[in-house]
Protein backbone atom coordinates (compact mmCIF):
# COMPACT_ATOMS: atom_id res chain seq x y z
CA UNK A 1 0.00 0.00 0.00
CA UNK A 2 2.56 2.62 0.71
CA UNK A 3 5.54 1.37 -1.65
CA UNK A 4 4.99 4.22 -3.87
CA UNK A 5 6.33 6.63 -1.11
CA UNK A 6 9.42 4.96 -0.50
CA UNK A 7 12.76 4.38 -2.92
CA UNK A 8 15.47 2.00 -2.18
CA UNK A 9 18.54 3.45 -1.88
CA UNK A 10 22.29 1.32 -2.01
CA UNK A 11 25.44 2.35 -0.20
CA UNK A 12 28.47 0.51 0.89
CA UNK A 13 28.66 -0.30 4.53
CA UNK A 14 31.93 0.14 6.47
CA UNK A 15 33.41 -3.50 5.91
CA UNK A 16 32.91 -3.35 2.18
CA UNK A 17 29.07 -4.46 1.74
CA UNK A 18 26.62 -3.58 0.03
CA UNK A 19 24.06 -2.28 2.42
CA UNK A 20 20.25 -0.69 0.97
CA UNK A 21 18.43 1.72 2.55
CA UNK A 22 14.67 2.55 2.45
CA UNK A 23 14.04 6.27 1.82
CA UNK A 24 10.53 8.04 2.62
CA UNK A 25 9.85 10.19 -0.70
CA UNK A 26 6.28 10.40 -0.04
CA UNK A 27 4.69 13.00 1.19
CA UNK A 28 3.96 14.87 4.46
CA UNK A 29 1.12 15.92 6.41
CA UNK A 30 -0.23 17.73 9.64
CA UNK A 31 -3.36 18.01 11.21
CA UNK A 32 -5.65 20.19 9.63
CA UNK A 33 -6.49 22.03 13.07
CA UNK A 34 -3.80 21.41 15.95
CA UNK A 35 -6.10 22.69 18.64
CA UNK A 36 -8.54 20.56 17.39
CA UNK A 37 -6.37 17.58 17.23
CA UNK A 38 -4.89 18.20 20.95
CA UNK A 39 -8.84 18.53 22.09
CA UNK A 40 -9.48 15.32 20.35
CA UNK A 41 -6.06 13.71 21.97
CA UNK A 42 -7.06 14.32 24.99
CA UNK A 43 -11.09 13.30 25.51
CA UNK A 44 -10.97 10.66 22.73
CA UNK A 45 -9.33 8.13 24.86
CA UNK A 46 -11.70 8.75 27.75
CA UNK A 47 -14.52 8.60 25.83
CA UNK A 48 -13.08 5.01 24.60
CA UNK A 49 -12.39 3.96 27.89
CA UNK A 50 -16.13 4.65 29.01
CA UNK A 51 -17.35 2.56 25.88
CA UNK A 52 -15.02 -0.55 26.25
CA UNK A 53 -16.01 -0.47 30.10
CA UNK A 54 -19.81 -0.40 29.21
CA UNK A 55 -18.87 -3.35 26.99
CA UNK A 56 -16.96 -4.88 29.58
CA UNK A 57 -19.57 -4.30 31.84
CA UNK A 58 -22.40 -5.58 30.11
CA UNK A 59 -20.98 -8.68 29.71
CA UNK A 60 -20.20 -9.84 33.26
CA UNK A 61 -23.10 -10.53 34.89
CA UNK A 62 -24.31 -14.43 34.65
CA UNK A 63 -27.71 -13.78 32.99
CA UNK A 64 -29.40 -14.79 30.21
CA UNK A 65 -29.41 -11.75 28.45
CA UNK A 66 -25.76 -12.85 26.79
CA UNK A 67 -26.40 -16.30 26.22
CA UNK A 68 -28.85 -15.13 23.43
CA UNK A 69 -26.87 -15.52 19.93
CA UNK A 70 -28.79 -12.78 18.44
CA UNK A 71 -27.10 -10.39 21.97
CA UNK A 72 -23.51 -11.83 22.27
CA UNK A 73 -22.66 -11.78 17.98
CA UNK A 74 -23.54 -8.15 17.94
CA UNK A 75 -21.82 -7.78 21.05
CA UNK A 76 -18.65 -9.41 20.13
CA UNK A 77 -18.31 -7.58 16.38
CA UNK A 78 -17.90 -4.55 18.74
CA UNK A 79 -14.72 -5.31 19.23
CA UNK A 80 -12.69 -4.92 16.39
CA UNK A 81 -14.65 -1.17 16.09
CA UNK A 82 -12.95 -0.87 20.03
CA UNK A 83 -9.25 -1.59 18.37
CA UNK A 84 -9.62 0.30 15.63
CA UNK A 85 -10.50 3.36 17.80
CA UNK A 86 -7.69 2.26 20.49
CA UNK A 87 -5.09 1.68 17.76
CA UNK A 88 -5.76 5.32 15.94
CA UNK A 89 -5.66 6.96 19.59
CA UNK A 90 -1.94 5.25 20.59
CA UNK A 91 -0.52 6.39 17.52
CA UNK A 92 -2.31 9.87 17.87
CA UNK A 93 -0.09 9.54 20.72
CA UNK A 94 3.02 8.11 19.90
CA UNK A 95 3.37 9.61 16.30
CA UNK A 96 5.73 12.58 15.99
CA UNK A 97 4.98 15.48 13.24
CA UNK A 98 5.07 15.22 10.11
CA UNK A 99 3.50 12.50 9.79
CA UNK A 100 3.85 10.02 6.78
CA UNK A 101 1.63 8.91 4.62
CA UNK A 102 1.26 5.55 7.29
CA UNK A 103 0.51 7.55 10.18
CA UNK A 104 -2.43 9.44 8.48
CA UNK A 105 -4.19 6.49 7.63
CA UNK A 106 -3.91 4.62 11.27
CA UNK A 107 -4.82 8.13 12.78
CA UNK A 108 -7.28 9.59 11.00
CA UNK A 109 -8.56 7.17 8.33
CA UNK A 110 -8.56 4.41 11.40
CA UNK A 111 -10.23 7.30 13.75
CA UNK A 112 -13.33 8.03 11.21
CA UNK A 113 -13.61 4.17 10.41
CA UNK A 114 -13.63 3.04 13.85
CA UNK A 115 -16.22 5.66 15.15
CA UNK A 116 -18.88 4.68 12.38
CA UNK A 117 -18.87 1.09 12.99
CA UNK A 118 -19.05 1.34 16.87
CA UNK A 119 -22.23 3.38 16.76
CA UNK A 120 -23.57 1.30 14.14
CA UNK A 121 -22.60 -2.06 15.83
CA UNK A 122 -23.80 0.12 19.05
CA UNK A 123 -27.41 0.96 17.68
CA UNK A 124 -27.56 -2.86 16.05
CA UNK A 125 -27.10 -4.71 19.74
CA UNK A 126 -29.36 -1.92 21.58
CA UNK A 127 -31.78 -2.82 18.93
CA UNK A 128 -31.41 -6.85 19.53
CA UNK A 129 -31.34 -6.44 23.17
CA UNK A 130 -34.60 -4.85 22.63
CA UNK A 131 -35.76 -7.16 21.35
CA UNK A 132 -34.65 -9.55 24.07
CA UNK A 133 -36.33 -7.49 26.51
CA UNK A 134 -39.73 -7.71 24.69
CA UNK A 135 -39.98 -11.57 24.10
CA UNK A 136 -37.46 -12.98 25.89
CA UNK A 137 -38.74 -12.97 29.38
CA UNK A 138 -36.15 -10.37 30.90
CA UNK A 139 -35.06 -11.05 34.35
CA UNK A 140 -33.05 -8.28 36.68
CA UNK A 141 -29.58 -8.48 35.28
CA UNK A 142 -31.15 -8.04 32.02
CA UNK A 143 -31.64 -4.66 32.41
CA UNK A 144 -28.79 -3.58 33.94
CA UNK A 145 -26.87 -4.75 30.82
CA UNK A 146 -29.46 -3.18 28.58
CA UNK A 147 -28.63 0.05 30.12
CA UNK A 148 -25.01 -0.20 29.73
CA UNK A 149 -25.62 -0.65 25.81
CA UNK A 150 -27.37 2.56 26.29
CA UNK A 151 -25.09 4.29 27.35
CA UNK A 152 -22.38 2.93 25.25
CA UNK A 153 -24.54 4.22 22.36
CA UNK A 154 -23.84 8.00 24.19
CA UNK A 155 -20.11 7.72 24.08
CA UNK A 156 -20.65 6.32 20.41
CA UNK A 157 -22.81 9.43 19.16
CA UNK A 158 -20.28 11.60 21.06
CA UNK A 159 -16.94 9.61 19.37
CA UNK A 160 -18.54 10.01 16.16
CA UNK A 161 -18.83 13.46 16.68
CA UNK A 162 -15.33 14.37 17.27
CA UNK A 163 -14.17 11.73 15.12
CA UNK A 164 -12.78 14.33 12.38
CA UNK A 165 -11.04 16.38 15.20
CA UNK A 166 -7.72 14.58 14.11
CA UNK A 167 -8.21 15.57 10.22
CA UNK A 168 -4.66 15.65 8.24
CA UNK A 169 -3.66 17.84 5.74
CA UNK A 170 -1.44 17.50 2.86
CA UNK A 171 2.01 19.60 3.92
CA UNK A 172 4.35 21.06 0.37
CA UNK A 173 7.61 20.07 0.70
CA UNK A 174 9.35 22.65 1.91
CA UNK A 175 7.45 23.17 4.80
CA UNK A 176 7.80 19.60 5.57
CA UNK A 177 10.51 20.37 8.29
CA UNK A 178 9.89 23.47 9.24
Amino acid sequence: KYVKDYRIEDRMGPKGRPISDSVYIGSYFAYANQEAALQAARRLPQLIAGATLCTICAMLPACRYYRQLYTTIPMLLLLPALYLLWASVFRMKTAKAPFIREDKDKIAVRMQTGAAYLLVMSVITALCGAAYLIWGGAEGWDYACFGMELLRIVFAAVIFRLRKLPAMKELPKEEAFN
